[in-house]
């Protein structure tokens, strides 16, 4: 993974771990971190396009990638694809 790959990724968490704080919602900066870096290793992100969303498809594809990446296989499970997947 290139360096601004993970700078992005770091910006996008930390977007996120502001978003959820102002919700009062418990968030995992770190986890949310890995969870991102191994997503788009398995299917590319459009980062800059994530970190840059409107706060609606933000939290989708956030949240959407917590509740269904799994961390033991490394897979997106239940049909989840991220809106900012690029296409493949």
């Amino acid at each position: 993974m290139k360096l601004q790959e993970l700078k992005t990724i770091t910006a996008i968490s930390r977007r996120a771990q502001s978003l959820f704080d102002t919700a009062g919602i418990h968030f995992d900066h770190l986890s949310t971190t890995m969870d991102l870096e191994k997503v788009h290793e398995i299917s590319p992100l459009d980062l800059g396009a994530l970190l840059n969303a409107d706060q609606g498809n933000f939290g989708h594809d956030i949240t959407g990638i917590y509740n269904h990446f799994n961390r033991q296989t490394g897979q997106l499970e239940n049909c989840f694809v991220p809106r900012y997947s690029k296409p493949v």
